[in-house]
């Protein structure tokens, strides 16, 4: 923790925070609650763009599961796009209008986004995570009961 430390102040160039709800876990930085996630996944990118730093969003951690299993998804100018209810978008502490922070959106991120797979299909028919729409099914999948 002493590296976001600057003289016993806090360096506000340090501190991580989700790219979509703007949540901190300070004072707790490092208990991983913030995910490094890749856009184009590293399963399937180039080494080049395995540690592109311009390929990684920081997400919270249960946003950082349903980006990886395309329930969530943005367009290049990071708006969201998904099938999850209203209710359900409440639960996240998200809305419809959510977006990403646009101080992050570079034009090699934008690209990124752009050929992530499954971003023309999302963009074409978001409803395809339609076994999400059921409340209790949702909050299972998140770890709730």
């Amino acid at each position: 923790m002493g590296e976001f430390y600057t003289a016993g102040h806090l360096d506000p160039s340090r501190i991580v925070k989700c790219a979509l709800s703007g949540f901190s876990d300070l004072p707790y930085t490092g208990c991983g609650t913030i995910d490094s996630c890749h856009i184009i996944d590293e399963t399937v990118c180039s080494d080049t763009a395995k540690y592109d730093l311009s390929n990684r969003l920081f997400l919270r951690c249960d946003l950082h599961r349903l980006w990886d299993n395309r329930i969530i998804m943005f367009d290049d100018c990071g708006v969201l796009s998904t099938a999850l209810t209203d209710a359900q978008l409440k639960q996240l502490g998200l809305k419809r209008t959510s977006r990403l922070d646009p101080k992050i959106l570079t034009n090699e991120r934008r690209e990124y986004i752009r050929g992530r797979l499954g971003y023309e299909a999302f963009k074409i028919q978001s409803n395809l995570a339609t076994h999400m729409k059921d409340d209790d099914a949702f909050k299972k999948y998140l770890g709730g009961k």
